[in-house]
């Protein structure tokens, strides 16, 4: 990359364009999908802003502030909404022509084909958009990348940024030739491969970000409850120990094990005389010392040979297998729930 104009001598300014770079590369590579949702809405709550600021300065006069806030949030979500709508009529419009070739004249199958279209071109739209900024964002990554290599050398020297972009069209250029395809190979391979992997990886990210939710950045606890809790182990004698002595003659038949960090704690023995409370208070039923765990986190009691559970209003939830957030809901033999990092499960004894 000898041929790129450069700067010399370094300075604080180019070190921050570097950082810059290096951002904004980042986070238009793996959230450019949402930065481009974010700049529709911001785009359309400056204008409901606007125009609800300068009507309400003509109805209310001193209130057109309160005006304009209001006009924020509804601009930012009518351009969304407008925003996909068009997308959707685009497809389908294409789903109506498409209907009209091959003869579909029914008015019911031109409206089924252009549902269908429509729905095609959200899907097709959103992954155009990822694709666009893991390949926009991976050209300012790779900007950076190079430049953080020239700031550690000697010269001091950066790339700027039409510079770089003439630099690839250079490259693309090359690709057309064969004769010059050894020399492509040659000086830029390394910047190539960069440059396609930080690409796949936004895709693949983004992705990901869009079907798993930003969940994956939580703690792992979710992902480890939704194993079932394995309760093999456990005997009689374990369950036992938790009934008193006096009590031992007419045994339950319905347990409720708690587990944490998959593994067997105790066994808690149900009958149908009242319900169970959880939670970090030590007048609950079980008591845990977890801070993700509320004082008084939830009810539990047996029905014949179901378990109902109820939160109570707690702050992190209470999980139905480790997955569903639930204010109440039915336990059958071998479900548990989550609550804070344990996992209770009731099956028969």
């Amino acid at each position: 990359m000898n041929d790129i104009p450069i700067v010399d001598s370094l300075n604080f300014a180019n070190l921050a364009i570097v950082l810059l770079t290096l951002f904004a590369g980042l986070a238009i590579t793996y959230f450019g999908f949402w930065l481009h949702k974010a700049a529709i809405y911001l785009i359309g709550a400056f204008w409901g802003a606007l125009v609800m600021t300068l009507i309400g300065a003509a109805v209310s006069g001193d209130l057109a502030w309160l005006w304009g806030i209001g006009g924020f949030f509804l601009g930012g979500g009518l351009a969304l909404a407008i925003h996909h709508f068009i997308v959707f009529a685009i497809g389908f419009s294409i789903g109506l022509f498409a209907a009209l070739a091959m003869q579909l004249t029914e008015p019911l199958a031109m409206v089924i084909t252009g549902l269908v279209f429509g729905t095609l071109m959200l899907v097709a739209y959103k992954f155009m958009v990822v694709v666009f900024t893991s390949f926009s964002g991976a050209v300012l990554l790779l900007v950076s990348i190079i430049n953080m290599g020239n700031l550690s050398e000697t010269s001091n020297r950066l790339i700027m940024l039409p510079s770089f972009f003439s630099y690839f069209g250079r490259l693309a250029k090359t690709f057309w030739h064969s004769s010059e395809m050894g020399m492509v190979v040659n000086t830029a391979s390394n910047d190539l491969a960069v440059y396609l992997i930080l690409v796949v990886s936004g895709i693949a990210g983004q992705y990901i970000l869009l079907h798993r939710g930003f969940s994956l950045f939580s703690s792992d606890k979710a992902q480890a409850s939704r194993q079932s809790p394995n309760h093999t182990n456990q005997t009689k004698s374990d369950v036992n120990q938790d009934i008193p002595s006096n009590n031992r003659q007419s045994e339950p038949d319905y347990g409720l094990s708690l587990y944490i960090a998959q593994q067997w704690v105790k066994t808690l023995p149900l009958s149908d005389d009242g319900p169970v409370s959880v939670g970090r208070d030590e007048a609950n039923s079980i008591v845990l010392q977890d801070q993700d765990l509320s004082r008084h986190h939830c009810h539990i009691e047996r029905c014949e040979d179901q378990l109902i559970f109820r939160d109570l209003n707690s702050t992190n939830g209470t999980w139905y297998l480790g997955r569903e957030k639930k204010v109440q809901g039915t336990l059958e033999p071998d479900e548990w729930i989550v609550v804070g990092n344990a996992q209770l499960m009731f099956h028969r004894l």
